[in-house]
């Protein structure tokens, strides 16, 4: 065992809803460079727990510890400030907008001119080949398969700087193993 602070700690994690208890005294740790599940039954949790983490809930008790730190996220920004990006289940990407600006969507600023798009091409291009995702960054999103798709919100979430990528997926998808893609885990053990 290490002494090392797990990445994402939850302690005594508690969240109310009118009328039922989401998640009733959670205590549970995260260690970067290694793969978790979350497995329960429908209304067993999970999905509550994956938006504490990621910042759109907050607990109603306990505590929440980055590397050993407690912190209080407001937004899912401050979830992504210490490294979190969550992939969901249900897509959340734009048909109409092509692989390069879904990547960046949100990040691109008022610099997405003729010029700035080759460089934002180019850093698709480097994220796409790190999920071993082939698509042209130029080929607008309705024209992937529903796996490609899902990938490409991978990507996304690596392209956040993300250490830990938490991901929302029933579990009839029919996409390969996360666990045996080359990025995987996306922060070095």
């Amino acid at each position: 065992m290490t002494d090392v602070a797990p990445f994402v700690e939850l302690r005594g994690v508690t969240k109310r809803f009118p009328g039922v208890v989401a998640v009733r005294d959670v205590s549970i740790g995260f260690r970067a460079g290694t793969v978790h599940a979350l497995l329960g039954e429908n209304g067993a949790g999970k999905s509550t727990l994956v938006k504490i983490i990621s910042g759109i809930y907050a607990p109603d008790e306990g505590q929440l510890l980055f590397e050993g730190r407690p912190v209080r996220l407001r937004f899912p920004a401050d979830a992504e400030r210490h490294g979190v990006a969550v992939v969901h289940q249900h897509r959340t990407l734009v048909d109409d907008l092509s692989v390069a600006e879904n990547l960046f969507l949100g990040r691109l600023g008022s610099g997405w001119s003729p010029f700035d798009r080759a460089a934002w091409r180019s850093r698709a291009g480097v994220l796409l080949e790190r999920v071993g995702l082939k698509v042209d960054p130029d080929a607008k999103v309705r024209h992937l398969s529903p796996a490609e798709q899902q990938f490409l919100e991978i990507a996304r979430a690596i392209g956040r700087s993300a250490t830990t990528s938490t991901m929302r997926w029933r579990s009839t998808m029919k996409s390969p193993c996360c666990a045996t893609a080359p990025w995987w885990p996306t922060r070095p053990a």
